[in-house]
């Protein structure tokens, strides 16, 4: 499974800082690929739906995430506040943004 991450907005967003991080599980260790799966099968972000921004919140952040796995693949988009199920993903890969 190939992941792609970018996020954009909140409180003084710099685009210049918001390249995406891609994880592919095929090129890691087989514990770290069965989080990541893990991660992705708890966040149910292949039957996840479309998500609109909040009315009113200029500053909250958007986040873009691209799944690909096999022959199938995903485009999501959430905002803020994430959906419950979404969090644990969504902070795994901005923890994985900040340590590069």
């Amino acid at each position: 499974m190939r992941l792609t991450f970018e996020r954009e907005g909140g409180l003084a967003a710099l685009p210049g800082l918001a390249r995406p991080v891609t994880i592919d599980t095929a090129t890691l260790s087989s514990e770290e690929a069965a989080h990541w799966d893990r991660l992705v099968s708890d966040a149910e972000c292949w039957s996840h739906g479309p998500s609109d921004p909040p009315a009113g919140q200029r500053d909250a952040r958007t986040y873009h995430l691209t799944l690909e796995d096999g022959t199938r693949s995903a485009r999501l988009t959430l905002h803020d506040p994430l959906p419950p199920a979404v969090r644990p993903l969504v902070r795994a890969l901005e923890a994985r943004l900040r340590a590069r």
